[in-house]
């Protein structure tokens, strides 16, 4: 059995500065780094043979050159694991770029930095086939096909798009092109979200990024194992989560209640409940929905202090328990403020806009009770 890993788009270097509480920055920063470090002792662990990572290891094509060094000396210390590297459209290779041979990248590196090429490995019964980006865009195909031959793997290395192939300048990738390829195996990146999917005879997949960088990556990040077995053509594929914290969203009914505390309780029972008892690590996009007594004084200042997690943005999407339509009925200021906020409700455009106006309306009414506070 030959193991091999493959991780992509671990984007180091990458900022994190659309942080809620942007103190936490150095500390995403950090780790990420240690989910990178995590995947290499991976490797060691399951005595892999080859990482496979399919571009965009370094946020930027110019990344520092300490972080260019860091990597060089962890990769070195994973030898004799293999480590091949397709550069990607984040981190591509141009004359005097991190990826230069005067570099000093270490042995057990091999960098697929330009046209499609090849490694032999013959003592592993297989072919690693590979290309890179040269620009921030490649608009035609780089994938090329391969010889068959028999007892032998043939695997590939790219970054690419294969889901969007038709408008894309990211190395765009057709179902028949990989099908054509001749590989058994192609190890793709550029897609952040894990895909496998299957082309003919050659089977492929995304890794996803391993550490989340926003509310559009979330969920549980790692890496993918493949297990290529004596007689087999493809791999066994085993997904290795890593992540130190997920990116999380979900909607909380805070329906009925009237206080920060009690809000906070029910938002902390249904985090314990759905991510477990370390929810307090992870970065959380929280929509608070219900209807909240006229007297509720919730806010999200109160509530945020009450929640300790690693990063939290409360959307208050809250109604007044309020029968608006009966109140628009009364001759009176609030009945008329009501009537024509719900006209505006009425004849909204959009959700946003009807949010809006719901959110003015329920605000004028606190006011007119001389309840007015931040809760929204």
């Amino acid at each position: 059995m030959t193991k091999i890993v493959q991780i992509s788009d671990v984007h180091l270097g990458f900022a994190y500065a659309g942080l809620a509480y942007p103190r936490r920055q150095k500390q995403r920063q950090q780790d990420l780094w240690q989910t990178f470090l995590d995947a290499l002792h991976y490797c060691q662990k399951i005595d892999a043979k080859l990482l496979l990572i399919p571009g965009d290891l370094f946020d930027t094509p110019n990344p520092d050159a300490a972080l260019v060094q860091d990597v060089q000396d962890a990769f070195r210390e994973i030898a004799p694991i293999k480590v091949m590297i397709a550069t990607g459209n984040h981190d591509f290779a141009y004359a005097g770029s991190c990826w230069d041979d005067s570099q000093k990248w270490p042995d057990n590196v091999f960098i697929f930095k330009s046209a499609w090429t090849q490694l032999d490995l013959p003592e592993l019964q297989l072919t690693v086939w590979g290309a890179g980006f040269t620009a921030p865009y490649a608009k035609t195909s780089l994938l090329q096909p391969v010889p068959s031959q028999p007892n032998h793997w043939q695997i590939g290395v790219l970054h690419g798009d294969a889901f969007t192939p038709d408008h894309s300048p990211y190395n765009p990738l057709t179902t028949a092109q990989i099908a054509a390829s001749g590989l058994n195996w192609l190890a793709l990146g550029h897609i952040h979200k894990r895909i496998q999917a299957q082309a003919g005879a050659t089977a492929y997949a995304y890794a996803g990024t391993p550490e989340g960088h926003g509310f559009d990556e979330q969920g549980a990040k790692g890496i993918l194992v493949l297990d290529f077995k004596p007689g087999q053509t493809q791999p066994t594929v085993t997904f290795q989560p890593l992540a130190q914290r997920q990116y999380l969203e979900l909607k909380i009914d805070l329906s009925g209640l009237d206080s920060n505390r009690a809000a906070a309780a029910r938002i902390k029972t249904t985090l314990a409940a759905n991510d477990g008892p370390d929810y307090l690590r992870n970065l959380y996009k929280i929509h608070l929905t219900g209807a909240l007594p006229p007297n509720a004084l919730i806010t999200e200042n109160g509530l945020a202090a009450q929640l300790p997690v690693f990063d939290l943005r409360l959307h208050n999407e809250t109604h007044l328990a309020i029968d608006y339509q009966q109140l628009a009925q009364l001759d009176t200021l609030t009945g008329n403020f009501t009537k024509k906020i719900l006209g505006k409700i009425e004849h909204a455009t959009d959700e946003t806009e009807r949010q809006h106006w719901q959110l003015a309306l329920d605000l004028g009414l606190r006011a007119f009770q001389e309840d007015l506070t931040d809760a929204h």
